[in-house]
């Protein structure tokens, strides 16, 4: 289920200012998750599944004891994943976790996660009370970057089709320098349009990136290799705050229940010296 890196071919893409666009239609985010039952009040339930992983886990607990009591091993109930498109359903496998004194039981699933699909968890009590999550994996967004074989302070533009106001997290840039691959994050100056398309754009060029984000004063010539690396996180809409369209921590995500994906996108770039003998 892993996606393909997508790769794109360039002979010169340098010196990156980093100008953002954002145009994206401003969508409701209408979460579905219930993670404690309003009546039954005994589980808890959150987690992320990724889409490209082979196994996933969903966190979950039994509120009627303390997180900090490690006495009951057994978690009582049964959760089970169903993918609402398909009808496959799992019955998911618990171990009790025990991290800093706090209890967790962690529940994995192989079941394949397919963009665009519904996937509702679901834990059944063993003497009765139950609670459902249900959200929606993303699609997988078009990637492009252009243009293509221009020289060294031409700025490129990167597109990234059919996402939502908030689907972006953890936008990266990286470059591999003097022996190591080196990540920043890249600033997101969001701009919204009331136009009905889906779609975000960033334009810049290689040289600002390492003036600007990374602090250092060196050129194209100096990589280590010919690529410059791109990465985000794709969220589901249950997976985004919506009061303020930030994104959920996906590690942190307790209370939530969604799908995202990783995307990781390399770009080749002309590393030749056109600044000599000045760098």
């Amino acid at each position: 289920m892993n996606q393909p890196i997508s790769k794109i071919s360039f002979s010169g893409l340098l010196p990156v200012f980093a100008t953002i666009l954002f145009s994206i239609v401003m969508w409701g985010c209408d979460n579905t998750l219930d993670p404690l039952d309003e009546e039954a009040g005994v589980f808890s339930m959150y987690g992320a599944l990724d889409i490209n992983e082979e196994e996933n886990y969903i966190r979950a607990n039994m509120l009627n004891y303390t997180i900090d009591d490690t006495s009951h091993t057994e978690f009582a109930g049964t959760m089970y994943l169903e993918n609402l498109d398909t009808g496959d359903i799992e019955e998911l496998r618990d171990t009790m976790i025990v991290s800093d004194g706090v209890r967790v039981f962690n529940f994995r699933t192989d079941m394949d996660i397919y963009p665009e699909h519904q996937y509702r968890a679901k834990i059944i009590g063993d003497e009765g009370g139950e609670i459902e999550s249900v959200a929606k994996a993303p699609n997988i967004a078009d990637f492009r970057a252009y243009p293509q074989q221009e020289t060294c302070d031409v700025p490129i533009t990167i597109e990234v089709d059919s996402v939502k106001t908030g689907q972006l997290s953890r936008l990266e840039v990286g470059i591999y320098y003097s022996g190591q691959l080196m990540w920043t994050g890249l600033p997101l100056q969001l701009q919204y349009s009331p136009d009905p398309w889906d779609h975000f754009s960033l334009r810049m060029m290689p040289r600002s990136i390492f003036l600007e984000l990374f602090d250092m004063d060196i050129h194209c010539h100096h990589l280590d290799s010919e690529k410059i690396y791109i990465r985000y996180h794709h969220l589901g809409d249950d997976l985004i705050v919506p009061s303020n369209g930030e994104s959920a921590d996906l590690l942190e995500a307790e209370g939530r229940f969604g799908i995202f994906y990783s995307a990781e996108h390399e770009i080749t770039i002309d590393t030749t010296n056109v600044c000599f003998p000045f760098c």
